[in-house]
């Protein structure tokens, strides 16, 4: 990821806390604002709700299938936030 991606791209996920501080930095360093936000935050509401998705690959396949969940929740979620964006009048 570059500076002039983040200026260029209007949407930017990452996946855990630390990586968007990176963005920031890296933003930063570019003049400019950097709008990345976590993937889990499109996660449904309600229940055990975190946005944080963790890497699993210190993980067993437990891991990989609890991870595999909660981006297919997150990703489905972006979907329909993209299709409300597209949708509204400009």
């Amino acid at each position: 990821v570059t500076a002039a991606m983040l200026r260029e791209h209007d949407v930017i996920l990452a996946m855990e806390p630390a990586h968007l501080e990176e963005l920031a930095a890296l933003a930063a360093a570019g003049s400019g604002p950097c709008g990345a936000q976590l993937l889990g935050d499109y996660r449904p509401a309600g229940g055990n709700r975190e946005a944080v998705i963790p890497d699993p690959y210190y993980s067993d396949m437990k891991g990989f299938s609890e991870v595999f969940l909660l981006l297919d929740e997150a990703l489905d979620g972006l979907v329909d936030h993209l299709q409300a964006r597209l949708e509204r009048p400009r």
